[in-house]
């Protein structure tokens, strides 16, 4: 996991290489902005790590296997459910669908962590967006792009999870 951090790190710093043995091979030169580097959160690194490596991304209807989903359901049973899953799900396209959730509380949990997931991303977008500007190649704004998709496929499953809740009227429930 280290060399994907450095890599995301080395890409920032224009050209320069990463000597995967011994850590970095040249310093940045001053043009590449170390201190926005550093404020960046570890997810923002993983995050753009992972979409350089995710040229190929699953098909949409990409789907979750039946002991995945049931997971998932366990998870938001018990309040275990965490925003990193959620993330890694959306990079896949495999974000669970709100009709295959059993119950209301369950839905509600699943919103809850998905919003929680949004609000983690957001400051790695803002990030990204200020490293995109200075940044001469691709790389940051290629993550920027794939962030940007990320976050807007948990801003999507959002608004079905609030449709679902609305049709089984779960809030009247409350």
């Amino acid at each position: 996991m280290l060399n994907l951090v450095a890599l995301a790190a080395a890409s920032a710093c224009r050209g320069h290489m990463l000597d995967h043995m011994s850590g970095w091979s040249h310093m940045c030169q001053p043009s590449c902005s170390t201190t926005m580097l550093a404020q960046m959160s570890r997810r923002a690194v993983l995050l753009g790590a992972a979409s350089a490596f995710s040229a190929v991304s699953e098909p949409a209807s990409a789907k979750l296997s039946p002991d995945e989903l049931k997971g998932v359901r366990e998870r938001a049973k018990d309040s275990t459910l965490t925003t990193d899953r959620v993330i890694r799900r959306a990079l896949r396209a495999e974000l669970v669908s709100p009709k295959r959730i059993d119950d209301c509380d369950s839905l509600t949990r699943l919103s809850m962590i998905d919003h929680a997931a949004v609000s983690e991303l957001t400051p790695a977008m803002t990030t990204l967006e200020k490293l995109a500007d200075l940044d001469v190649k691709t790389s940051f704004r290629t993550s920027l792009k794939r962030t940007e998709a990320v976050v807007s496929s948990i801003r999507d499953q959002i608004t079905a999870i609030d449709a679902e809740k609305a049709a089984r009227n779960c809030d009247a429930i409350l």
